[in-house]
């Protein structure tokens, strides 16, 4: 409770040192940890996901935020980054499977992002309005050219899966993909598009 810290600055304010010099009372200590935490709306479980509701006050900062992504010039950053090991994985992998088996680059990347989303589970989750639905599963859908346009497939439960069992589902979608041949269900949408 700020009431509590007497402040030395000019006109009685309270700055820097006195803040870190402070040290509360017991009573106060006590009384502080008396008050319960107001507790936020309850979790609202769904097949394959957790809606948290969102406050009014999170809404507002979430539409002066897109604003200001819409209006406000930015830029991007980019890194480079260092695969050798990811190659020699690739090829250790590949060498005990047939030539029109073999995994990919793009393989390896997929199962690498289903498990960061299983590592920060908070990546894994959508604003919807009024919720933050955050999911159980890694979906993943997967940009494939198409003539002069794009479908985007998904491979479902990417994390639940080996990087063999995920080459296999991304070649029979491109494959799917280029044949005209996906179903809506193959083209829903994922929790990440890579």
């Amino acid at each position: 409770d700020i009431s509590q810290i007497g402040g030395t600055g000019p006109n009685g304010r309270i700055v820097a040192d006195d803040v870190t010099a402070f040290v509360p009372s017991e009573a106060g200590a006590v009384a502080a940890a008396a008050e319960p935490a107001a507790a936020g709306p309850a979790a609202i479980a769904g097949d394959g996901f957790v809606d948290y509701p969102v406050s009014e006050a999170s809404r507002e900062i979430a539409a002066r935020l897109t604003k200001s992504k819409q209006e406000v010039p930015h830029y991007y950053l980019s890194v480079d980054l260092e695969l050798d090991a990811l190659l020699s994985l690739r090829e250790t992998l590949n060498a005990s499977l047939p030539e029109d088996e073999q995994l990919t680059v793009n393989d390896l990347m997929l199962k690498a992002a289903a498990l960061a989303m299983k590592t920060v589970p908070d990546v894994n989750a959508s604003w919807m309005e009024t919720v933050v639905r955050s999911y159980t599963r890694c979906d993943i859908n997967v940009v494939v050219g198409v003539g002069d346009g794009l479908v985007h497939p998904v491979v479902k439960d990417a994390g639940g899966k080996g990087v063999k069992a995920i080459s296999d589902e991304v070649r029979a979608l491109v494959e799917g993909a280029q044949e005209g041949t996906l179903s809506a269900e193959e083209c829903a949408s994922g929790t990440l598009s890579a």
